[in-house]
């Protein structure tokens, strides 16, 4: 198949002008465009190693794969694209394969890996759609077992003396795991692990936050996300709702 240069004046998006050939019905949002465009103007070579194909009709070439790529060099002001030239006798059923298969995803991406391994305002730049949804829900754990955020919950905080030790649901766990924990050299490390088996009662905490705790208590609670809160605007981001009266205790 022949690869070769053409100028973007010669090149027309798939409008459906060829006989059998649907248009293409791919498109692009405005900010998956723009990062389009930035992907391009910062690592431009990948057009090398991802040319257009494109296919000759009435002296221009209609581009079959690769018309978001082709607004993206316009719009930066290419003259010409490295493309594959797909021959004039290709059969119109393989013109329609290759405009859906080039814009089908078939494999999958494991959130929970790139959470861990990449920066994801880095794979952002480099356009990759995703949502904070879609993270959130690859990394999410056991909700009976594990202290996580889940929506919104919040508490209305109640004048309700705690003890420190009513701030837990249950500690068995951790407790196990330290009767476990022998090794000198790695009981520090271990502790601070088994420390993840800790389950919290966080309307209680709330309870203890609002009418309980001192001011230092109350610092290293918001220090440690046990409570969650904009005094600004009085309106609580994950755990608990501070009442007005109370912040002005503060």
């Amino acid at each position: 198949m022949k690869t070769d240069l053409i100028k973007l004046s010669l090149l027309v998006s798939n409008n459906g002008q060829v006989e059998g050939l649907p248009k293409n019905p791919r498109f692009i949002k405005d900010e998956r465009f723009s990062a389009l465009v930035k992907f391009i103007f910062f690592d431009p070579e990948m057009l090398d190693l991802r040319e257009l194909i494109v296919y000759p009709h009435q002296g221009k070439f209609v581009i079959i794969a690769g018309n978001m790529r082709y607004r993206a060099m316009k719009e930066l002001g290419y003259a010409e694209a490295p493309c594959k030239i797909l021959p004039e006798e290709t059969p119109i059923e393989k013109l329609r394969a290759y405009t859906i298969k080039d814009n089908n995803s078939f494999g999958e991406n494991d959130f929970e890996l790139l959470a861990k391994e990449w920066d994801l305002s880095e794979l952002k730049d480099f356009g990759m759609d995703f949502s904070d949804t879609d993270i959130e829900e690859s990394t999410a754990r056991d909700k009976k077992k594990y202290s996580t955020k889940i929506g919104t919950v919040i508490y209305e905080p109640k004048q309700t003396n705690h003890s420190p030790k009513d701030l837990f649901v249950e500690n068995t766990s951790f407790d196990k795991l330290i009767e476990e924990i022998e090794n000198e050299d790695l009981r520090k490390m271990l502790r601070h692990r088994a420390s993840y088996f800790t389950v919290f009662n966080y309307s209680k905490i709330a309870d203890y936050y609002a009418y309980q705790a001192t001011d230092q208590e109350k610092r290293i609670f918001e220090k440690m996300a046990l409570v969650l809160l904009d005094k600004d605007q009085l309106i609580e981001n994950g755990f608990s709702k501070i009442a007005k009266e109370v912040l002005s205790h503060d």
